[in-house]
């Protein structure tokens, strides 16, 4: 019986080599990479002991394979910089496995133990390369668009704070109102976010420094709507809570609005008349902010 590490590599060897390959002969090559690197062997070469079927690596590697082009799907949008054919076939392989055990698996890894096991994979396949940075960033774009919480499991591991602002911003339209929302790689319209680069006077300069990088957006802060906590994974052994705090933003340049392209993890934003927010596709937790929102709105 292998580990859990192990059936992750012995998923990622034969990925690699049925993409190399340009094959779908997923039981030929499973039983080679398993004969191949896990039999136990004496000096000589002599198989003692022959580990036919690892259940947890076979699996994950036919549920893997079976999802691959949604998989390639998310990686694209996580990973907008780099075109998925000039991502080498190792770390493509190991983004495959991370998102699909952060989003797909019916066992529920923790999501900081699905990317803690890709990091893992990435140093030890790519050793002298800083791929590992590369996969701990597209997965942890992937992990804060879901919006997974991590379970209690891993709530032992020593906490870092970080504080991030999200905002909603909105413009008079003649007597109407109008909210804008962005779209996440995940087809959920909610509320655009980020954390202030820089140095400021005050929280409001905080929270426009982060509208004008990511949406080029001008504008006032309004009313506090809320706010909330969630996890975003490890980071030098340490778990980050990110504390996000939501401001309601009237915009002031609202033809010049539009999604920074670099981001990573949206794919639009678009201004909804207010009372359409109220059925629209989002996650429960942003609810009670598009409420409070609302009863703020009505009023002005």
């Amino acid at each position: 019986m292998l580990t859990r590490r192990e059936s992750r590599a012995v998923t990622l060897q034969t990925l690699f080599i049925l993409d190399f390959k340009k094959s779908d002969d997923i039981d030929k090559f499973y039983e080679y990479t398993l004969s191949d690197f896990f039999d136990a062997k004496e000096d000589d070469g002599k198989v003692v002991e022959r580990i036919k079927k690892d259940e947890y690596s076979f699996n994950l590697l036919n549920s893997v394979f079976e999802k691959k082009d949604t998989l390639d799907e998310i990686i694209k949008k996580a990973a907008s910089d780099w075109p998925l054919e000039k991502i080498s076939l190792i770390d493509k392989n190991i983004l495959r496995i991370g998102i699909y055990e952060l989003l797909f698996n019916k066992e529920k890894i923790p999501a900081p133990v699905a990317i803690d096991e890709s990091i893992l994979l990435s140093k030890s396949f790519n050793p002298s390369d800083s791929s590992h940075k590369f996969i701990s960033g597209v997965l942890g774009s992937v992990l804060e668009a879901s919006g997974i919480e991590e379970d209690e499991s891993r709530k032992w591991v020593k906490k870092e704070y970080e504080g991030k602002y999200g905002f909603l911003p909105y413009f008079k339209d003649g007597k109407k109102i109008k909210v804008g929302l962005v779209l996440n790689i995940f087809e959920k319209w909610t509320l655009p976010k980020g954390s202030a680069k820089g140095d400021f006077k005050n929280e409001n300069e905080a929270i426009l420094e982060v509208a004008k990088r990511k949406l080029n957006i001008i504008g006032e802060v309004k009313e506090k709507i809320g706010g909330h906590t969630y996890s975003a994974g490890i980071i030098n052994d340490k778990r980050v809570i990110k504390n996000i705090q939501y401001f309601l933003l009237e915009v002031k340049n609202k033809n010049d609005v539009k999604l920074n392209p670099k981001l990573q993890g949206l794919n639009k934003i678009e201004f909804f008349d207010l009372d359409k927010i109220k059925n629209i596709d989002t996650y429960e937790d942003v609810l009670p902010l598009f409420e409070k929102a609302g009863r703020i709105l009505e009023k002005k």
